[in-house]
């Protein structure tokens, strides 16, 4: 560790005499003291005992107060028996401890040694009053003094240690000695201290264990003279020092201790393997004389010193510093604490372990993590007690990831297990396995809402939801979805979760019940409104609230679909739902949000907080008062007084206030509340009684007097209870009373006079004729209450006393029954005295019951009593009786059509189908019958039913009506079903058409209509693309193939990862590089175009697309700006910029990137070619001065120019001519060409002109120009003698030079002439013209005679014989006759194996080539011709060579080898108007069904059996319409038999009618992936029309980027399948293909390309 001197907070005072004596005064300090948050520094000064307070912000003394002195305090004993009297006074007194409260800091605890310790309240702020808030006297004066938690802790001179409770002023003993006490030291729950045992020694440490919830401690170590005793943190170590030791401090983490000795700071350091200390420095402090404190800051970042001089100084500590970007730095205090310096905020955190500290790291400018080598500390930085340090040994360290996007929770994401920890609690709250990590696919809630609820959801798989309680480590619920989930969020109180799949539909799921319902099918923001259980979502152009989840509140969006929901905002009770466009935003319903939320969690207090902030709200303009109403019920009920209490004073119920402040006071009382009346009346005696009494509650006096045994009362109360009765006018309740003492007759009185009849008539009934019990009711009185019961209309009593014994009138009881309408009683005594009459009182009965008292059920049984069978239907019905109503019905010979369709929806109900439809049927309901059966799904049934028993107009309507109904309801399904039932698929596709549900309405066109599947595809994902659902647009482009479409979408939407990632997936590696390319043109400048493909890896990938393209600007700015590793390329692509420009006629663009690239000369040779030959001069002259060479080429390609052009436009003999020699005789003497100036005269006869150059400029080349001369002389008389000679040997007719030209007529030939004789006798006398004439001749002959090959092989022994025109035609007919393979055609006894076919492809081959390479001017048609035939034996004699290799290799052949031979065998269909055409397809089909490319096989071998089919039948019009676009041509010459046996051609029908059966086998030719459009993979026609050079090696066209160019423009081949030929050439060691190989040299001229080109 390092100490530095930051500064001095009070300057030390120089020790002076005060000039009366010479003694000298001290500024002592004698203690220091630092708040935890290390904001204030305390110093006690001993010359005037006051504490001098400092900010430590702003390092300057701010404040100070004098201390006062215990002048109260008795003396006290010393351990030497002495007496302190004389010591105490009041400023005598010395401070030996003061220290800081825990947390704000704001009082200051003072231990003094006049046997007190005082606490001050210092305050907040600097300046406020400092104020005595605790005094604890003592009986010994104090000598250590700490402040924790709980507590003081402190030291005396009797040798005790004691801990003060501060909150109950308890005190007891921790430790005790008979010696003084002089240090103390607290770690943890652990005291140690110091005593001395006579004044010069340290004896001994004693240590005990504090177990009364002391919480750890900053700790210290043990100090005195002579010896120093390390913290007690593991074992004590002793260590003999030799001076005396004053002061001592530890660092926070305990690994560092400093002792002070004098002027002197010793350091010792805690070894972490050994666990010893051992000193690492000491810092001598001259000038202080004394260190009187040490005092270190809880974060280890400074160290306070304090002198006997007066001085404080600051120190910063640190072991070692780094900085964490520009904002944090690093501090290492030990190797066990750390403090992270916030540069910005200019705040530090403090980290410390109990284990050593390896690395830090910070996390969103506002978190840390610490690993240390045991455990992992994680937090915030500004908040110490939002920090958690779990176990972590063996853990990985590695690949961890933290997430710090939860309030109060930590995640921790570790090889594919996710570990959750809660902040501020040191353990790991809970661990599961999942993959997927994103914010957005976990949600956690813990403890919200006042809830104890700790729950996680997160994914088990793409569509699997785990819910777990982490509080158990139980799994609540397991859900799994159909689609991939994209989105999860818990609600506050952990039940209810929402989810987004990745169709954007919307899913609540309810957690408990496991119960689901889909809130929307298009969701884009969603979120649980903060602090309830409601939900938010937008879909569109519509925000959804769901306060109720059974159906939402809808707003409108002003602005459309474009203005977004962003966020929930809930401030100042009100709550919006922030939208992007301004002034838009929505806000919700404050009362459905807060109050019920409120009021479900039975939060009463925040219902009350919330009411009252309306109450406050001056804008409010809501009605409150049934809110408080109802807050002020359920308070009551569940006893909370001061909420109900505030609750009914805001609505102005005083009775209640009042009543509830009673209730508050007297605590029985709130037993009425609860109707406890048990608990109520266990209070005073006189007091429950009063209050019965005072309420009138005169039963519960009286049983309560009863239960108390107070007879005096209850008779008192009873008759109070009377006097009342009569006073408020209560006679029925008086004659009751009357009536249960036994009193009737004033019971009867009583009655009568309140009115109660009824009561009085109980009263006859009961007692009537009892004499024996001294009631005497007599008839008269009998007949008088009823009459007054006939007046009151209380006709059934009347009845009743009709038939009493006296009276006995039968007639008028039944009668009076009847008017009652107490038809049981009439039927009854009908039964019994009137028989006749009980038909008719059932029916009437019947008829009461159903329609006066609407009890059908009753009334049924009396219908069937009385015979009405139809009415007893309509009761049944009525009852919903309908077992019962269909038994009914089964006896009538009709049942009603609306009777019958409610017995038919009773059966449905019951899914009892079958006697539904009966019923349905049978009372005529087709309609209902065939509605029901659709309700259930049973479509096909019911329409079948509707045809039978329906008109067909009216069914159809019907079933329109039906599915109308059912998809204007959201019931798609079941009208998709009626509409399939009815056969109008059309009908359903449109449906889900206008409700935009595509996937269904995909569904139906891929059954229903399959053709249109593509187009339908394509028009949804257009329509998709146009309400910007890009996701749901690529799902149909692609599923259609259209992938380009879905590129082409999303780059016209700049989502340029996604078009990427289209490309990638669909297109490959080509299409990805070109996305890639235009993607990085959008970029702002070069580097960012850089930066970006390489992160994709396309760096040099898109710069040769850039090329291909000619994108040159383009190119070099990527180049520029991709540094070294693609400056490599700028030379190669300035050249190919200029040869483009060149091909654009832009020389002087095209000359300056010449220029750039340091390639002059190519600027030179363009203005050649260009015939621009001054320019080429300048070009040569300034940017090539150095060469005199090209100089002088470019004069002499301008000499030959004009040479050749007026030769040709003039003549020779013209005067015209004759100024253009004089020209080039000026141009090629500057170029010092004497040699060509010579040669052009000779060329045009001019030999004169010839000599004159030589003489004057060349004398060397008079000689030979003179044999020259002679030589020419003699060729004119040889050929004058050739003409008249007569030898038929020699009758060869024109001189070489002009054979070029000229003729031959086989015809001129003598018949007798013996053509192989001529040309032996040729050959022999080495006569060159004759030896051409014989062979052509001689071929001629033998072509006639049918013998090609010998005819060919004439050909290439004198190859010489090509110069003469007439070789061309003969060539190309052997070449005819050879390929097409004719039925007239013989192998004239060479064979027909392989190596014979090769050696006459190879030879018709090599003629090809030699005929080319001696007539370089061909016409145009001419050399298309020759070198589409030298390309057909090429590929043929390679094909055949591939045949023998894999026949030989005998099964065991390389994939390589196969896909060469499949691939020259399909590129040979491209020369079927040449080659045979039913034999190259059989052949190319046999291949690729071989190399099971089957599409093609099938494609090729099907068209074979057309071929053989138009042979047969003589009819060339072939169908070609599987060769559209293709490069195979559509008319080609058939032979007149076929090639193969009919065995052969009925296996491959077999073949192709068992492939044709198999649906997943694409019947149509493959297609490029790698180029635009759909273009057949072995075409050479692009879709621009265009064409690609065929591969030398296959014959496939050749992909550009993948291409070896072997002549630039003319010959390449793909280099995948060049290094394949070469590698079988290495490999097989094959002759023939060697020889291939070396042919493809000579063809291109360059030998060296013959190797393997794997670079």
């Amino acid at each position: 560790m390092k100490l530095e001197h930051d500064q001095s907070l009070s300057s030390p005072l120089n020790l002076v005499h005060d000039g009366s004596d010479s003694e000298i005064r001290l500024t002592r300090i004698e203690c220091i003291a630092i708040s935890s948050e290390a904001t204030k520094l305390a110093a006690c000064f001993s010359t005037s005992n006051h504490i001098a307070l400092f900010d430590l912000i702003t390092n300057q003394e701010c404040d100070k107060f004098a201390l006062k002195s215990n002048v109260t305090s008795k003396s006290a004993p010393t351990n030497h028996g002495s007496s302190v009297d004389g010591i105490i006074g009041k400023k005598s007194f010395q401070v030996r401890g003061i220290c800081f409260s825990p947390g704000d800091g704001d009082r200051l605890a003072v231990g003094q040694t006049d046997c007190v310790i005082y606490v001050y309240r210092i305050g907040s702020n600097w300046g406020e009053k400092k104020t005595i808030v605790n005094k604890f006297n003592l009986a010994s004066p104090v000598s250590g003094l700490y402040w924790l938690p709980q507590g003081l802790l402190y030291s005396s001179f009797d040798g005790r240690v004691k801990f003060i409770q501060t909150q109950s002023n308890k005190m007891f003993s921790v430790l005790s000695s008979n010696s003084i006490c002089v240090s103390l030291a607290f770690y943890q729950d652990l005291v140690v201290a110091g005593f001395y045992s006579d004044s010069s020694s340290l004896s001994s440490a004693a240590s005990s264990r504090v177990r009364n919830n002391l919480s750890s401690s900053t700790p210290n170590g043990s100090a005195g003279s002579g010896k120093l005793i390390g913290p007690v943190v593991g074992a004590r170590q002793t260590i003999e020092w030799g001076s005396n030791l004053n002061e001592a401090t530890c660092s926070p983490s305990g690994t560092i201790v400093i002792f002070s000795s004098k002027e002197n700071l010793i350091v010792f350091e805690m070894e972490t393997n050994s666990r010893t200390w051992r000193m690492k420095m000491t810092v001598k402090l001259s000038g202080s004389f004394l260190i009187t404190g040490l005092c270190w800051s809880l974060d280890g970042t400074r160290l306070f010193t304090s002198y006997l001089n007066g001085g404080i100084d600051q120190f910063r500590c640190r072991y070692r510093s780094k900085l964490y970007g520009a904002r944090f730095e690093v501090n290492y205090i030990g190797n066990r604490q750390l403090a992270i310096n916030d540069l910005e905020q200019k705040s530090i955190s403090s980290f410390t372990s109990n284990s050593d500290i390896l690395d830090v790291r910070i996390i969103k400018q506002a978190f840390a993590v610490v690993w240390t080598a045991n455990t992992l500390i994680m937090g915030s930085l500004t908040d110490p007690k939002a920090r958690s340090e779990i176990e972590w040994h063996g853990l990985t360290t590695s690949g961890v990831r933290f997430s710090f996007d939860y309030e109060n929770v930590v995640l921790i994401s570790a090889v594919g297990e996710l570990f959750l920890v809660e902040l501020g609690q040191d353990k790991i709250l809970g661990s599961v396995r999942t993959d997927f990590v994103s914010p957005h696919l976990l949600s956690i809630r813990i403890m919200e809402r006042k809830r104890p609820t700790k729950v996680f959801a997160y994914l088990l798989d793409v569509k699997t939801i785990s819910v777990v309680d982490l509080t158990t480590g139980l799994q609540i619920c397991t859900w799994s979805h159909n689609e991939r989930i994209d989105w999860i969020e818990l609600n506050e109180t952990g039940n209810k979760l929402i989810y987004r799949d990745k169709a954007l539909k919307l899913i609540l799921l309810n957690i408990l019940n496991q119960e689901f319902s889909i809130l929307l099918n298009i969701c884009g923001f969603v979120q649980w409104v903060p602090g309830s259980d409601v939900i938010v979502a937008q879909s569109k152009d519509r925000i959804y609230v769901w306060y109720d989840f059974s159906k939402p509140v809808v707003f409108p969006v002003q602005g459309g679909e474009m203005n977004e929901a962003i966020e929930i905002e809930r401030e100042n009770g009100r709550t919006l739902i922030k939208m992007t466009n301004p002034g838009t935003d929505i806000q919700l319903d404050e009362v459905l949000l807060e109050f019920d939320t409120a009021i479900d969690d039975g939060d009463l207090e925040r219902a009350e907080s919330f009411l009252e902030s309306l109450e406050n709200n001056s804008t409010n303009t809501l009605d409150t008062t049934p809110m408080w109403l109802l807050l002020g019920n359920i308070a009551l009920k569940q006893l909370n007084l001061s909420v109900g209490e505030r609750a009914f004073a805001a609505l102005g119920d005083v009775a209640k206030v009042s009543f509830i402040k009673a209730c508050q006071q007297d605590s029985s009382m709130i037993a009425l509340l609860d109707h406890d009346w048990s608990r109520f009346e266990s209070g005073d005696f006189d007091q429950v009684l009063s209050i019965y009494l005072r309420t009138y509650n005169w039963e519960r006096a009286i049983a309560f007097a009863q239960k108390h045994s107070r007879t005096d009362l209850v008779e008192k109360i009873q008759t109070d209870y009377y006097k009342w009765l009569i006073e408020t006018g209560q006679t029925s309740i008086a004659a009751q009373i009357l009536e249960k003492s036994g009193k009737i007759e004033e019971s009867i009185a009583m009655y009568l006079k309140s009115g109660r009849m009824l009561q009085v008539t109980k009263l006859i009934l009961n007692h009537y004729q009892k004499t024996n019990e001294g009631v005497v009711i007599t008839d008269e009185m009998v007949r008088k209450v009823i009459d007054q019961l006939l007046k009151m209309e209380s006709f059934e009593e009347a009845g009743d006393l009709y038939q009493l014994n006296g009276i006995e009138e039968f007639d008028s009881a039944l009668a009076a029954y009847v008017k009652g309408c107490v038809f049981s009683k009439a039927i009854h005594l009908a039964k019994d005295k009137f028989p006749d009459e009980v038909v008719r009182l059932e029916n009437q009965y019947g008829e009461y019951l159903l329609v006066e008292m609407n009890d059908p059920s009753t009334a049924v049984a009396h219908f069937i009593e009385a015979g009405k069978t139809d009415r007893a239907l309509e009761a049944a019905i009525a009852a919903r009786q309908f077992d019962r109503a269909a038994e009914i019905a089964s006896i009538l010979d009709h049942v009603p059509a609306f009777y019958g369709k409610r017995i038919a929806d009773y059966y449905a109900s019951k899914e009892d189908l079958e006697s539904a439809l009966d019923m349905y049927i049978n009372s005529g309901c087709i309609r209902d019958a065939v509605q029901m059966l659709n309700t259930r799904g049973q479509y096909a049934r019911a329409f079948k039913i509707a045809k039978k028993l329906m008109d067909q107009s009216e069914a159809n309507e019907m079933y329109e009506y039906i599915a109308k109904g059912y998809e204007n309801d959201g019931k798609f399904k079941e009208a998709e079903k009626i509409y399939l039932a009815c056969g109008d698929a059309d009908s359903a596709i449109s449906m889900y058409k206008s409700n935009k549900m595509y996937d269904h309405m995909i569904r139906l066109v891929k059954q229903y209509h399959p053709q249109l599947l593509t187009e339908t595809s394509i028009y949804l994902a257009k329509e998709l693309e146009a309400d910007r659902l890009y996701k749901q647009a690529e799902t149909h482009y692609v599923s259609v193939g259209e992938w380009k479409q879905a590129a082409r979408m999303y780059r016209d939407a700049e989502h340029w990862e996604d078009a990427y990632r289209v490309s990638r997936a669909h297109g490959g590696a080509v299409a990805a590089k070109q996305v890639a390319f235009h993607w990085s043109q959008t970029l702002a400048n070069p580097s960012e175009a850089i930066k970006l493909l390489n992160r994709y890896g396309l760096s040099n990938q898109v710069l040769d697309y850039a090329i291909e393209i000619n994108e040159y600007d383009f190119a070099l700015a990527l180049i520029i700006a991709g540094g070294p590793e693609l400056r490599h390329k700028l030379v190669d692509v300035r050249v190919k910029y200029a040869l483009w420009l060149e091909t654009e006629g832009k020389y002087h663009e095209a000359e300056s990137m010449f220029i750039e690239a340091n390639k002059p000369k190519e600027a030179v040779l363009m203005y050649l070619h260009a015939y621009q030959f001054d320019e080429a001069l300048r070009v040569a002259e300034t940017s090539l001065n150095d060469d005199e060479e090209v100089i002088k080429d470019v004069l002499t390609a301008q000499a030959r120019f004009m040479f050749d052009r007026d030769k040709q436009t003039f003549g020779i003999d013209s005067a015209n001519f004759t100024t253009t020699l004089s020209k080039v005789e000026s141009l090629l003497l500057r170029a010092g060409r004497i040699e060509i100036a010579v040669r052009l005269y000779k060329d045009v006869g001019l030999w004169n002109e010839a000599g004159r150059i030589c003489e004057q400029y060349a004398p060397h080349l008079i000689e030979q120009l003179k044999r020259e001369m002679i030589a020419e002389a003699s060729g004119s008389s040889d050929l004058y003698y050739s003409k008249h000679q007569t030898s038929s040997v020699d009758a060869v007719s024109q001189r070489p030079q002009s054979m070029e030209n000229s003729s031959v007529n086989v015809e001129q030939a003598p018949p007798q002439v013996d053509l192989n004789q001529a040309l032996k006798v040729a050959e022999q006398n080495d006569d060159k013209d004759s030896i051409i004439r014989y062979t052509i001749l001689l071929a001629t002959q033998l072509l006639k005679d049918r013998l090609t090959l010998e005819s060919l092989k004439i050909l290439q022994k004198h190859d010489s014989v090509f110069i003469l025109p007439d070789s061309k035609k003969l060539l190309s007919r052997i070449a005819v006759i050879l390929l097409s393979e004719l039925e007239d055609f013989t192998w004239s006894g060479m064979g027909e194996s392989a190596n014979s076919r090769i050696e006459i492809y190879s030879t018709l081959r090599d003629c090809f080539l030699q005929l080319m390479n001696i007539n370089p001017n061909l016409n145009n048609i001419e050399h298309d011709l020759f070198e589409k035939y030298l390309l057909i034996t090429h590929y043929l004699s390679l094909k055949t060579i591939l045949e023998t290799i894999i026949a030989e290799s005998k099964g065991d052949n390389p994939s390589n080898l196969r896909e060469l031979h499949l691939k020259i065998t399909v590129s040979l269909l491209r020369y079927t108007d040449v080659i045979r055409a039913d034999k190259a397809f059989f052949e190319a089909g046999s291949a690729a069904r071989d190399s099971r490319r089957l599409d093609m096989g099938f494609v090729f071998l099907n068209h074979f059996l057309d071929l053989l089919d138009a042979i047969d039948e003589h009819d060339y019009n072939v169908d070609h319409s599987d060769f559209v676009g293709t490069d195979i041509p559509y008319e080609v010459p058939l032979p007149s038999k076929s090639y193969y046996a009919e065995h052969e051609v009925e296996e491959i029908k077999s073949w192709i009618l068992q492939t044709s059966m198999d649906t997943d086998l694409s019947q149509s030719l493959p297609i490029d992936p790698l180029r635009e459009g759909d273009i057949y993979e072995a075409s050479l026609i692009n879709s621009d029309g265009s064409r690609c050079l065929p591969c030398l090696a296959t014959g496939y066209p050749v992909i550009r980027h993948k291409a070896i160019e072997f002549k630039s423009g003319k010959y390449a081949a793909n280099k995948e399948d060049w290094n394949k030929l070469l590698m079988l050439a290495k490999i097989t060691e094959n002759v023939h293909l060697r020889q291939v190989l070396h042919f493809i040299g000579r063809l291109c001229g360059n030998n060296t390309i013959v190797k393997f080109s794997f670079q």
